[in-house]
């Protein structure tokens, strides 16, 4: 299986990356295309345009900042050449559009216009067909690699962490984040530590087990802004519930319908604090006798990229796209 993979390789830990690592453990030959090198594409669209090394698919993962150095120009062209050669494009991205602010992109931008559009938002079905969109849904997932339990850290030890964003600036249209993170510190002080530090950029790779592995619960949100109709959101999460999960952290998450049933994590009910501090005081009590081995396993199983990348083959093959 050959792949050409467009995406932002540059920072050690991305979605690109992860997927990447997924399709050569699977054994696919894989090209990648950095997004913002304008003479990588050239050079694929070249290949395309008179047949040499052309890939079985292209998977594309989009970084705005660096295809808005492009323009849109080339990135029309990439889906014409694809399609003049018959190479599906599989449009690939963890997060949301519809019900936030930047939904107008949806309708003009190439990335969308894809011959596939894979998201982790499986709650607008209607709103992707009236945009014309051929769309799936796939849950996010986390690298293979990172499916491992993490070493207890004395320094990182704490009751609970929240990973994520957490100082500001997170999207607008959800509240609830602003309100938890408050609510947390109020009520919990130093026994609850927050991820990144004041100044830091992230935690990933392998420091993250131990931040969980240190911790006797993990608290998560994701962005839930309800569905354009106003209803609930639906078969959406934030990738920090696998990126939690299979590295043996034990989570507290809201309740979403389409979500909670395929993850192995407790629900609080949205808004509802008491609720939370029930779960949270006895996720603690309970600490001791939880199999974090467990959620590895069945994470690992279930919902890493490796996973996510065989149900792509299998889904284009389904549909006659290879």
């Amino acid at each position: 299986m050959r792949v050409a993979l467009i995406g932002n390789f540059e920072p050690e830990f991305s979605t690109e990356n992860d997927l990447k690592d997924a399709m050569e453990r699977l054994g696919w030959n894989v090209r990648a295309i950095q997004s913002g090198d304008l003479g990588t594409l050239e050079d694929l669209l070249y290949d395309l345009r008179y047949l040499h090394d052309v890939p079985d698919f292209i998977v594309w993962v989009r970084t705005a900042s660096l295809w808005d150095k492009w323009g849109t120009e080339p990135q029309w062209r990439l889906l014409a050449e694809a399609r003049h050669r018959d190479v599906p494009v599989v449009g690939y991205h963890l997060d949301r559009w519809w019900g936030l602010q930047r939904q107008h992109e949806v309708w003009h931008e190439p990335f969308f216009h894809c011959d596939l559009l894979i998201t982790a938002d499986g709650g607008h079905d209607d709103q992707w067909r009236e945009a014309g969109i051929n769309h799936v849904w796939f849950p996010p997932a986390v690298s293979e690699r990172w499916c491992q339990p993490g070493r207890f850290q004395p320094e990182l030890e704490t009751d609970i962490v929240f990973c994520g964003s957490w100082q500001g600036g997170y999207h607008r249209e959800w509240g609830h984040r602003a309100e938890l993170v408050a609510w947390l510190q109020k009520n919990y002080g130093d026994r609850v530590a927050f991820y990144p530090k004041q100044g830091q950029h992230a935690v990933r790779g392998l420091a993250l087990n131990d931040v969980y592995w240190s911790a006797k619960v993990v608290v998560g949100d994701s962005c839930l802004v309800p569905k354009v109709n106003g209803s609930p959101m639906t078969h959406y999460c934030s990738d920090r519930v696998p990126e939690t999960l299979g590295r043996g952290g034990i989570l507290l998450h809201p309740d979403v319908d389409g979500i909670s049933d395929i993850f192995p994590y407790e629900t609080w009910k949205l808004w509802d604090w008491e609720d939370l501090r029930e779960w949270i005081d006895e996720a603690i009590d309970q600490n001791p006798w939880v199999n974090r081995q467990a959620l590895i396993d069945h994470t690992r199983e279930h919902h890493t990229y490796t996973v996510r990348m065989r149900q792509l083959r299998e889904l284009l093959a389904e549909r006659m796209m290879l």
